[in-house]
């Protein structure tokens, strides 16, 4: 594509041309990232709407991820923006770098948590950095 735009200063009169072409740019870091601009789906996410204190509870999801899971930080759950649960893709039941992944496990809320009622927001992230999230409220008991 081809822009060209009059000018004048002081005494001087041209044309300003720009000439824009095609380029794409590979991404960076240490796991072989490549740009990809579809970013993670989460297509199905169980979790009880009340867990106890201490105790694991069952946790299943199915995301879809175009740029591939990354090996480390792959998933996070933020319990009221207070405590935030972070787990590689192995220790999801997911393969580093899998664009896909269906999972079930337990998984216990973070200690230091007081009963109550907290947003808990379930991401997913993929090489690139891109993610998406899911927030459900759960009940904390004892």
């Amino acid at each position: 594509m081809k822009v060209q735009h009059p000018y004048r200063w002081g005494s001087l009169s041209g044309a300003l041309v720009l000439t824009v072409a095609g380029l794409g740019l590979g991404g960076c870091g240490s796991e072989g990232d490549t740009a990809v601009s579809t970013p993670p789906l989460i297509t199905s996410l169980e979790i009880p709407a009340s867990v106890n204190q201490g105790q694991a509870f069952p946790l299943a999801f199915s995301v879809t991820v175009p740029g591939g899971l990354p090996t480390s930080n792959a998933f996070q759950l933020s319990w009221g923006g207070f405590q935030v649960q972070t787990l590689s893709a192995n220790q999801a039941g997911c393969g580093a770098g899998a664009t896909s992944c269906s999972t079930a496990f337990g998984i216990t809320p973070p200690s230091g948590l007081s009963i109550g009622e907290y947003a808990v927001t379930f991401r997913v992230f993929d090489r690139t950095g891109q993610a998406a999230s899911v927030t459900r409220n759960v009940e904390l008991a004892n």
